[in-house]
């Protein structure tokens, strides 16, 4: 007898993190940080350009040098997936990379998820102006 997951019978299918809505290759992420527009919001930074395909893609930047422990980094990193995959419906189509400042594993989930919730819309709506004018 199949078993099927719950995810399956209500439709979250399209909630997970599927490699078209990822940067994986290094001219993406070449072009991101060569043509960016920067928006900050602490403990992050965001960098995006206009994307070629339909619908925003994310890169991540978590550099050791910022957050030492690993443990660390795989936190923010899952928390910064998380958020871009609840909140990437409404987003402008975009390419973006989010980038960690220092001490970002001083701050607990609830204020990430905050402040990555306030920098999915500055960057959503900067990019729709650009788009616009």
């Amino acid at each position: 007898m199949p078993v099927f997951a719950p995810d399956r019978l209500i439709g979250l299918n399209d909630q997970g993190f599927p490699r078209h809505v990822r940067l994986v290759q290094a001219s993406d992420y070449q072009r991101v940080f060569k043509d960016a527009h920067r928006v900050s919001q602490p403990p992050f930074t965001g960098l995006w350009v206009p994307s070629p395909t339909e619908g925003p893609r994310l890169g991540m930047a978590v550099a050791k040098k910022n957050v030492r422990q690993a443990t660390q980094r795989n936190r923010i990193k899952r928390l910064i997936r998380e958020s871009f995959r609840r909140h990437r419906s409404g987003m402008a189509s975009m390419d973006m990379v989010i980038m960690c400042k220092p001490g970002a594993q001083r701050f607990n989930n609830a204020d990430l998820h905050q402040a990555l919730e306030r920098l999915w819309k500055r960057m959503s709506s900067q990019c729709e102006k650009s788009l616009s004018s």
